[in-house]
């Protein structure tokens, strides 16, 4: 009876004794700032935000950011080191419902373009197109100063014919008409991250044409393909922006010239499963329908631009 009794108070002190170690080490409930349920660990089984926020400083919101886009195990480094080492991978990825393992084509595109305009307006030099362009116009300004517009409109009477309309112009409408189409074309100068981004559903809706017979495939599908393809080109030229006279800068700048038309190539197979002469034709058609909707794109904006600019810059 004693050895019974004995017995039970070992256990009982055991077990007391994993208790108070098990809650010892249990974590702390903590309440999620965001939704307000009760969670345990780094991040809410409700919501999936952090628990472990960082401090509301300049220097805790620097860190945050660099260690949440530079650090070495981030999902953006994976997420780039597949989209250049495995074309075509990322957007398979995204068709397959994997989203946690990499960024969303939108945050990487989104980024990437802006370091590449960041560049871009910053170290080479935005107004070079302005600044010739005005040039041109003042050589072309005074040249019209030194004409005789009185005269040439006298000659033209005589033969029957009407004068050219900036000849009938006065100075100041001269000027007043080339100061306009400076300002427009400043305006598009900011605007042309719009542009490109406006392209990628125009791209999209081409590769639905060409793969009309995949009905599987919607424009989503596509969208996706084309937010990644678009991303790789954009990568890519940030390695041309550097000028030098090096004539092994001026390799790589070529090597990722070319980059990207034979990343959409290789990218077209992985993605649809077509043959490589099949791939390369679809490569080129899409190139010449990106570049003449481009095209369309920006005169349609800078007509628009203009015509507001002049109807209502007042």
């Amino acid at each position: 009876m004693k050895e019974l009794l004995s017995c039970s108070a070992n256990s009982y002190t055991l077990m007391s004794y994993n208790t108070e170690d098990k809650s010892h080490h249990t974590e702390e409930n903590k309440i999620c700032p965001n939704c307000g349920s009760t969670t345990t660990g780094n991040y809410c089984y409700q919501c999936g935000q952090e628990t472990r926020l960082h401090s509301d400083t300049l220097w805790a919101l620097t860190t945050h950011f660099i260690g949440h886009y530079i650090h070495y195990d981030s999902k953006f480094w994976q997420t780039l080191k597949t989209l250049i080492v495995s074309p075509g991978k990322l957007t398979i990825a995204y068709w397959n419902k994997q989203r946690t393992r990499y960024l969303s084509p939108i945050s990487l595109y989104l980024f990437v373009t802006f370091v590449f305009f960041f560049i871009v307006y910053t170290f080479s030099a935005p107004d070079t197109w302005t600044s010739s362009r005005k040039s041109a116009d003042a050589a072309q300004q005074l040249q019209l100063e030194k004409s005789d517009s009185a005269g040439k409109a006298a000659v033209a009477a005589a033969f029957g014919i009407k004068a050219p309309k900036i000849a009938r112009l006065t100075p100041e409408e001269r000027a007043e008409r080339l100061k306009t189409r400076d300002e427009t074309w400043e305006n598009i100068e900011h605007t042309i991250p719009k542009f490109f981004f406006f392209m990628i559903p125009l791209l999209a809706i081409v590769l639905k044409l060409l793969f009309s017979k995949r009905k599987e495939l919607t424009i989503v599908h596509h969208t996706i393909f084309s937010f990644h393809v678009q991303t790789f080109y954009f990568l890519s030229l940030i390695f041309t922006l550097y000028d030098s006279d090096n004539v092994f800068n001026r390799v790589i700048g070529y090597i990722f010239t070319i980059a990207p038309l034979l990343y959409s190539v290789l990218a077209l197979k992985q993605v649809y499963g077509i043959k490589t002469g099949r791939a390369i034709l679809y490569d080129v058609i899409i190139i010449i329908s990106y570049a003449f909707m481009l095209f369309i794109v920006f005169l349609v904006y800078y007509f628009i631009v203009r015509y507001l600019h002049v109807h209502f810059k007042h």
